[in-house]
């Protein structure tokens, strides 16, 4: 990894975080395979699921990979919301998400990993997909061709290791101070269904509680950590 940051020469020291009893994760092992369903489809899924669990009266940040899912959830999601790309910058959206102007904020790119969410004592966190980096982005696509020439694996050796750092900023944009909560729904099934999955849910478990759940017990799920508040 410090090869590919460019510091070839950098020691990294390892601290173990501690599991944390204030951040869930919850696998939804049966939502619709993201990769072998249309946009539409998918979109109207994820829009049907953030409906249905906006009836807890919580704070509701959908983390997207893409414009286009976020824009096409955006349209099919029949109740008022934040939309990056659509209702103003970042700065704005998160100002206007923390008053609780709105209660679901779909956003991308930086918020991720550049904004923070300190208001809120419980927000849910929804993740349509998980977040790979696109293998046509000329950065990654260099970089996996460099990985090539080695004889390294690029999705093994860089784009899961990259995933899961990104997994990880994501859980900790509603942790920011004391006594914060969140739960975090992870709806791409990949995650339970392919290989890496293992390695992905074990380094998450390293920080967080995670469960495996259907689609028919999202709500059960969420019900039950709220009531651990």
């Amino acid at each position: 990894m410090a090869d590919l940051l460019g510091y070839p020469e950098a020691k990294f020291l390892k601290i173990e975080a501690g599991k944390k009893q204030d951040k869930e994760v919850v696998l939804v092992k049966d939502f619709p395979l993201v990769t072998e369903t249309s946009l539409e489809f998918y979109a109207r899924e994820v829009a049907d699921l953030l409906v249905e669990i906006r009836a807890f009266q919580q704070p509701i940040l959908v983390l997207f990979t893409a414009k286009d899912m976020l824009l096409a959830v955006s349209d099919l999601l029949p109740v008022s919301h934040l939309a990056q790309y659509k209702n103003g910058d970042v700065h704005q959206l998160k100002k206007r998400f923390e008053k609780g102007e709105q209660q679901i904020l779909l956003g991308a790119a930086s918020f991720w990993e550049g904004v923070d969410f300190s208001s809120h004592p419980f927000v849910i966190q929804v993740v349509p997909r998980l977040p790979f980096q696109n293998p046509q982005e000329p950065l990654t696509k260099k970089i996996n061709q460099e990985l090539i020439q080695e004889g390294k694996n690029a999705f093994y050796d860089y784009q899961l290791p990259m995933a899961i750092i990104r997994l990880k900023q994501a859980l900790g944009r509603s942790m920011r101070r004391e006594h914060q909560r969140s739960l975090t729904l992870v709806l791409d099934r990949r995650i339970v269904g392919k290989r890496y999955g293992k390695q992905i849910v074990a380094s998450l478990a390293k920080e967080a509680t995670v469960k495996t759940v259907s689609r028919s017990e999202v709500d059960e799920a969420i019900d039950r950590f709220l009531n651990e508040l």
